[in-house]
């Protein structure tokens, strides 16, 4: 008999792109899923639009629910799963055809695989793929980079499948409203079996005003929230010592690289969210030594930025604003 997969997908505000996402489901060559469908408070038609596309079929299930955030959408996924794999997919994005077919195969292959992780094809709203990337768990593994700093394995959820076990003890956190995925993957995957296959079976859409392209409110205080999880990880389970360069890695790619990154791009009030910014951070983590270990890391663009923000607060804006300029008259 063929295992049940069931696929997470919270849905707000996305009835541009919620039919193509539907449809990826019908068209898949592996039919015996459950796709949990959970309206976070949409206040737009895309829950209409998508029990309009599937209609009466039994294998998508809607839930209800207020607004929460996609961490709260996802738990209440969650919580009524009932396959022996569990997938997650964004309500903006779509599989490939041939993706639970695939991924149920390979498990069946390895009984002692926790998780399964797969290539990713970025694309455009008109579904140009512009780049692809893939996680490398041999060098995860060798690295032993628990808090996945080095990009070996990719911070996202919906580009893995988990062995319905692995998931039964976590949730996602009620205080991260935004980046939830940063804050419980290197979480879930910690001691687990993982293999990766180079097949591109995920598309991530790619477009202006969803959060990996704002400045959400929550932003700063997601990003303190990820640092204070991560350190409290480390050392419940007693490998805070082993991982401090990972953890002081981390914490600058958390709390200065990114956000200077989203806020010199899309902030109204550069001046004001620098200083909400700094209120959150601690500034002894931004020494030369730990911004040169930050290079090695994530080579001569964040070694920049963070140089010059302590150099200027402002000189990441004029870099980030110029670089926007030079690839808009290209």
């Amino acid at each position: 008999m063929t295992p049940l997969v069931s696929i997470i997908i919270p849905v707000y505000k996305v009835e541009k792109y919620i039919e193509k996402c539907m449809q990826s489901l019908l068209d898949q060559t592996y039919d015996n899923f459950e796709a949990l469908v959970v309206d976070d408070g949409s206040p737009d038609s895309s829950i209409t639009l998508a029990k309009e596309l599937v209609g009466n079929d039994s294998r998508f299930i809607f839930f209800e629910k207020e607004n929460g955030g996609q961490g709260s959408a996802r738990n209440l996924g969650l919580d009524h799963a009932k396959g022996e794999y569990i997938a997650f997919l964004d309500s903006d994005d779509s599989y490939t055809p041939d993706m639970l077919q695939v991924v149920t195969e390979e498990f069946a292959k390895e009984d002692d695989m926790d998780v399964l992780t797969f290539g990713v094809n970025y694309v455009t709203t008109d579904d140009k793929v512009i780049n692809r990337i893939f996680s490398d768990v041999s060098y995860f593994n060798t690295a032993k980079d628990v808090l996945l700093v080095n990009g070996a394995a990719t911070r996202f959820f919906w580009d893995k499948v988990y062995k319905r076990d692995v998931l039964s003890k976590y949730r996602f956190s009620d205080s991260v409203k935004t980046f939830e995925d940063v804050d419980l993957i290197y979480q879930v995957l910690y001691k687990c079996s993982i293999k990766n296959i180079p097949n591109c079976l995920y598309n991530y859409t790619q477009r202006e005003g969803s959060t990996m392209y704002s400045l959400p409110a929550s932003f700063i205080e997601d990003k303190k929230a990820l640092t204070i999880n991560a350190k409290n990880f480390l050392l419940k389970n007693n490998i805070f010592k082993e991982n401090k360069d990972y953890y002081e890695i981390f914490y600058l790619d958390e709390m200065f690289y990114k956000p200077l990154l989203r806020i010199s791009r899309y902030s109204k009030n550069y001046k004001s969210d620098i200083r909400s910014l700094l209120s959150k951070t601690d500034s002894e983590m931004l020494t030369l030594y730990n911004i040169s270990k930050f290079r090695s890391h994530k080579g001569n663009k964040g070694f920049l930025t963070l140089f010059s923000f302590r150099t200027n607060k402002y000189l990441p804006l004029i870099i980030v604003q110029l670089r926007i300029l030079s690839r808009r008259e290209k």
